[in-house]
């Protein structure tokens, strides 16, 4: 886990953001790799709405990753975590009104929308069958 560790001075050190180890960078990039591959699958299968569509769902995906990765950082590092438990659903809150908002007003379609948002559980899956497991 990142728990803070004493320091030479003997004041407790803060641990490095989630979003600056390298398993998340890596995951950040493998969902965008997934995205592209995605994006143009669907534009070329489904033309240009289906590409902007798809689109728009691997940057909400990113962007859902991105806030994950934050609020487990400052789980992690507060030590009363009571003010984080309500975090999660204010976060969950906060994607389904911005997805509700996009279907609402902007071009997405659903279909390929939720076809780009799965460039998330796929990126995720897919970087530790990438990584190299001689390295410790």
């Amino acid at each position: 886990m990142n728990r803070p560790t004493s320091g030479q001075s003997g004041q407790p050190t803060r641990p490095t953001s989630q979003t600056q180890t390298p398993g998340l960078r890596a995951s950040f990039v493998g969902t965008a790799a997934c995205g592209v591959a995605l994006a143009v699958g669907a534009l070329l299968f489904s033309g240009p709405k289906a590409a902007i569509s798809t689109s728009i769902g691997v940057i909400v995906a990113e962007l859902n990753l991105w806030a994950l990765a934050r609020t487990v950082s400052a789980l992690l590092s507060n030590p009363q975590p009571a003010v984080w438990i309500w975090i999660g659903p204010l976060k969950m809150l906060a994607l389904f009104a911005v997805v509700g908002l996009l279907m609402r007003y902007a071009v997405p379609s659903p279909l390929s929308m939720v076809i780009g948002f799965g460039a998330l559980p796929m990126g995720i899956a897919i970087v530790p069958l990438m990584s190299d497991r001689s390295a410790p």
